[in-house]
């Protein structure tokens, strides 16, 4: 999806890609947390901030930003339940 809106980002005087990660994606987070749960999902996320990383560094000389945001928990009613 990224490469397919590539061109008009270069036209658009807004040249910002937002990827929605999560904790769960990051190793550090994982390591300090020890929540060894979600594995697929945590293997997905941690492959999405990578591949964010790549494009920065692949497009910064079109200074075209890449960056993925956290949302952070929300506390559900299963969440409160635990």
């Amino acid at each position: 999806a990224i490469n397919a809106f590539l061109p008009l980002l270069r036209q658009s005087h807004v040249k910002k890609v937002v990827a929605l990660s999560s904790a769960l994606g990051d190793i550090e987070a994982t390591l300090v947390s020890g929540f060894a749960l979600s594995v697929p999902y945590s293997l997905s996320k941690a492959a999405l901030n990578m591949l964010i990383a790549k494009y920065a560094v692949q497009h910064k000389s079109e200074e075209i930003l890449f960056f993925a945001v956290t949302p952070g928990l929300v506390m559900t009613a299963q969440r409160a339940r635990e």
